[in-house]
Parts: structure tokens; C-alpha cells; sequence
């Protein structure tokens, strides 16, 4: 004679609440088992700055079609560098500078 299984209650299973997992809203995120309602602060921060982030966006697709190539640091010469804008309304146009000197000059006000 088998025992019955018993039901596990914090499994999904189609029977207890499978479907509710699927069709949760995409908006909500869950991160470590908690659900959180507020955007990330990455997203929070694109919605602040659109153009910052077209801009970087333009850079990163320019960079992955082989457009737009990384220079050394033009302070230093390093070769692992960040693109700064001068200007975010002319997204092409940038300046290679190192974490270091890219720092720095944001420190100044630039």
C-alpha cells in the first residue's frame, strides 16, 4: 500500500498558482525573493537624464559596429578608457579619458 504525496504548499504547480507567477505584471521585479515596485536606480536615472543616456547608447552601438573605436587617455595615455561628452546634443563627439582623468574632470564642473 503507498502513503498519498503530500503538497508541498510553496511549490508552484499549475494547480497552486502557477498561472499568478506567469502572469505577473513584467513591471514588477523580483530581486532575491522580495518584489519591488520601484524602478532600479539605473532605470530611475535614464528617465532623469534621457539625452546622457542616448548619448551613451549612441557611443556603445557606434563602438559595437566597429564606427566609433576606444583612443588612449588623451591626459595619460591609458588604455582602458570612458567616453565623456563635451556636449550630449553631438553624441559622436567625444573624448577618451581614463577613469582617473574622466573623474577629475567631472570633479571641476565639466
Amino acid at each position: 500500500m503507498s502513503r498519498p504525496r503530500k503538497q508541498n504548499p510553496g511549490a508552484l504547480s499549475d494547480a497552486t498558482g502557477a498561472d499568478e507567477a506567469r502572469d505577473r505584471p513584467p513591471t514588477e521585479v523580483t530581486m532575491g525573493g522580495r518584489q519591488s515596485k520601484s524602478p532600479s536606480r539605473q532605470k530611475a536615472w535614464r528617465e532623469a537624464h534621457p539625452r546622457k543616456y542616448l548619448a551613451h547608447l549612441w557611443v556603445e552601438h557606434a563602438k559595437r559596429l566597429g564606427v566609433l573605436r576606444p583612443q588612449p587617455c588623451e591626459v595619460c595615455g591609458a588604455t582602458r578608457v570612458d567616453a565623456h561628452h563635451d556636449s550630449y546634443d553631438r553624441p559622436g563627439e567625444v573624448r577618451w579619458l581614463c577613469r582617473r582623468h574622466h573623474t577629475q574632470l567631472h570633479a571641476r564642473g565639466r
